[in-house]
């Protein structure tokens, strides 16, 4: 497993490029390759490339390419979000800038691929970053109803995982329609993802800007919405949660409404659905790709027992 040597790779393929413009806000994101989260997208590349059959080696250049573009979106969402913590401490102006150039990068590290596969690998980082740039417009403008919502979250969130599983297989030798086929299990991933991201946003102690749009988490949705007992005083608390008293008793709400539940219960929905489409697939090994899943839906069962919830309280809260 050389997971090290990619983050090695991709950290350095970024600080070329900065050494040679003498830019240190993206030397910065080169530093950071070395903290690449082992649920990545460049993870999951290097893992849907040994899938494939290939060498990790052969996932490098597509690893990098995917960093560099997760970067980029990291800071678009920052400015959406009117982050006040940002990924880096830039003007506004300045981090929409470095956004376009690590979008600029994402295309460019992809010319240490083979031939043959430059085009097909460019194609679907381009792809990514316009798919995802229109999720997150319609994310910013928001849900209207809970079926927007589920189709903001396939819009937003699954193009970098598809993109990953494509990029990853092509790179580790698979023809184009196993890559599309692998592809398919990014959809499933990319909503696990955002459910554990909504279901993270609202349960931790921070305020995150979610309380003030509460109908884009699907968590607080449900909460305002569902039939339960405490729903008129969980209205009343949304517009509060700047306090922290008022938004620990809106998350204990949180659980006692079912919203917790609704969540994992989908989140388990997702990764069960992932690793049906990737078994789906003729590969030379699942494994790489099932064990990323099985670690993305892992949070879940430190969740439950963060909140106190047990599992034989899951089902009735969903009935």
């Amino acid at each position: 497993m050389s997971s090290e040597t990619m983050r090695q790779y991709v950290g350095d393929a970024l600080r070329t490029r900065a050494d040679q413009d003498g830019w240190d806000a993206l030397r910065a994101f080169a530093a950071m390759a070395g903290a690449i989260s082992p649920a990545s997208p460049s993870e999951l590349a290097l893992r849907a490339c040994r899938a494939a059959g290939g060498s990790d080696e052969a996932a490098y250049p597509a690893a990098a390419s995917l960093h560099a573009l997760h970067a980029a979106i990291h800071l678009v969402d920052d400015l959406i979000d009117g982050e006040e913590r940002p990924t880096v401490d830039l003007a506004p102006g300045l981090r929409a800038n470095l956004a376009l150039a690590l979008q600029c990068i994402a295309v460019e590290v992809l010319a240490a691929a083979p031939p043959r596969l430059r085009a097909p690998l460019m194609l679907a980082a381009a792809a990514s970053g316009r798919e995802t740039s229109r999720g997150q417009e319609l994310d910013a403008a928001g849900a209207d109803d809970e079926a927007a919502y589920w189709r903001i979250v396939e819009a937003k969130t699954p193009p970098l995982f598809t993109a990953a599983l494509r990029m990853g297989a092509l790179s580790g030798g698979a023809s184009a329609a196993v890559a599309e086929a692998l592809a398919a299990a990014g959809v499933p991933l990319g909503v696990l993802v955002q459910l554990g991201d909504d279901l993270g946003d609202v349960m931790g102690e921070a305020l995150h800007p979610d309380w003030e749009r509460p109908g884009d988490n699907v968590a607080l949705r449900f909460a305002l919405e569902a039939d339960h007992p405490e729903r008129e005083r969980f209205h009343a608390l949304v517009p509060l949660a700047a306090d922290r008293a008022a938004r620990a008793e809106a998350r204990e709400i949180l659980v006692r409404s079912g919203a917790f539940s609704f969540c994992v219960h989908h989140m388990r929905v997702a990764a069960d659905e992932a690793r049906r489409a990737v078994l789906a697939v003729p590969l030379a090994d699942h494994a790489p790709v099932l064990e990323l899943i099985d670690h993305l839906a892992a949070p879940v069962n430190d969740l439950l027992a963060e909140v106190g919830v047990e599992e034989a309280e899951l089902e009735p809260a969903l009935a």
